[in-house]
């Protein structure tokens, strides 16, 4: 049974907002993969829980993420 890749793009997007890596920001994704991690996933706790969009409250970086998650449904429809 395959299991098919999540492609996360909040963890992408808060990775890229904090200056992150690629590479460190693709293993993050990865993580978030093997480990079923929540559709919304922003980046994984030191306790090994992940943070969530709906864990964030109303803040500048939540807003970026957001106005990210906006300009890239925008450029798949246009796509499609």
């Amino acid at each position: 049974m395959t299991t098919e890749s999540k492609p996360y793009p909040a963890v992408r997007i808060w990775g890229q907002q904090l200056g992150s890596y690629g590479g460190y920001i693709q293993r993050q994704v990865d993580l978030a993969n093997a480990e079923n991690a929540p559709a919304d996933a922003t980046h994984r706790r030191a306790d090994g829980s992940w943070a969530t969009l709906s864990d964030m409250e109303n803040t500048p970086l939540l807003k970026r993420i957001a106005l990210e998650l906006c300009h890239q449904l925008q450029a798949l429809e246009t796509i499609k």
